[in-house]
């Protein structure tokens, strides 16, 4: 009998009435170990040891899974890789971003937890996050996972122009983060929608247009 079969058999008679184990992982959502409940300065989920007898028995590696937040239902899941990846997690159900219109940029604290500005008259976009959003962000997202952002045609997630990708860790750091244009439609007033994961309560899509155009 293999030492990792013994380990199984000794794991599911250790665990008899439970019938669960743990799994730990680090931050990049990789599988450290996987086995009872110990001390360990990784993160864990618990979990029916049915989910993981293909890992405990060899036939399965560490590395075919990964551990993912998924903010939908604010939990950590195991996902097989070939199956389900954390880009499909973040655009999946994508919830579409109200939108106001100014000629000047909202400078004081911001009301949302999430505000996405495209401010034509800078050229740039700007993310920013409120305090309330930065306590969400630490509660969801401990691991600093990107934010997506799509920019696409008005209210049609299908027709996608661009993705902005928002480092968490900047964004929490800073309390924005800027990224300057490049595509063309982003110089101008062409009529656009912002989808996204809904990980916040609320958001807001200001646009800064030249005072001509509003």
């Amino acid at each position: 009998m293999s030492n990792e079969l013994q380990k199984l058999l000794d794991l599911i008679n250790d665990t008899s009435v439970d019938e669960n184990c743990y799994v730990f992982f680090n931050e990049e959502g990789d599988i450290v170990q996987v086995g009872s409940d110990v001390y360990s300065p990784y993160d864990k989920i618990k979990m029916p040891i049915d989910n993981v007898v293909g890992i405990m028995s060899g036939k399965e590696r560490m590395s075919d899974y990964t551990v993912l937040y998924n903010p939908l239902v604010e939990e950590y899941e195991l996902h097989k890789k070939n199956k389900v990846t954390n880009e499909d997690i973040l655009t999946s159900n994508l919830y579409e971003t109200p939108i106001k219109t100014v000629t000047t940029e909202t400078h004081k604290a911001i009301d949302q937890d999430l505000l996405i500005v495209q401010n034509i008259k800078e050229k740039c976009w700007k993310v920013k996050i409120s305090n309330k959003g930065v306590d969400r962000l630490f509660k969801i997202n401990p691991a600093g996972k990107q934010i997506h952002l799509s920019i696409t045609a008005k209210h049609d997630p299908n027709i996608l122009y661009k993705r902005l990708v928002i480092n968490s860790k900047e964004l929490i750091h800073k309390g924005y983060v800027v990224l300057p244009f490049h595509d063309s439609f982003e110089f101008t007033n062409i009529d656009i929608s912002i989808f996204t994961a809904k990980i916040f309560d609320t958001y807001c899509f200001e646009r800064i247009l030249q005072d001509e155009e509003i």
